[in-house]
């Protein structure tokens, strides 16, 4: 038996393609079961998962920090199993 564990994993995002990502997650977000990207329901070993957005942030009009798509899961099982699942 396996207590659960996190994993987190952090992307830059292009934000050129910062928008079609954002419909991408709407789809995914109104349709759990049924949208073409990605079914958490799916993954037996998955407590909970998320996908957020982390948006830039700019300081005197220059970027501080990227935009970033945070994506973060609480599974059961080892974490190669884990990402073998997704």
């Amino acid at each position: 038996m396996f207590s659960p564990s996190p994993y987190n994993l952090l992307a830059e995002i292009d934000l050129s393609r910062k928008s079609e990502l954002l419909k991408v997650l709407c789809q995914i977000d109104k349709a759990p079961q049924t949208n073409p990207y990605f079914h958490f329901q799916a993954l037996p070993s998955v407590h909970f998962g998320r996908f957020v957005v982390l948006d830039e942030v700019q300081e005197n009009g220059q970027e501080k920090y990227p935009a970033y798509l945070a994506f973060s899961t609480n599974y059961d099982g080892t974490l190669d199993e884990h990402l073998k699942e997704i």
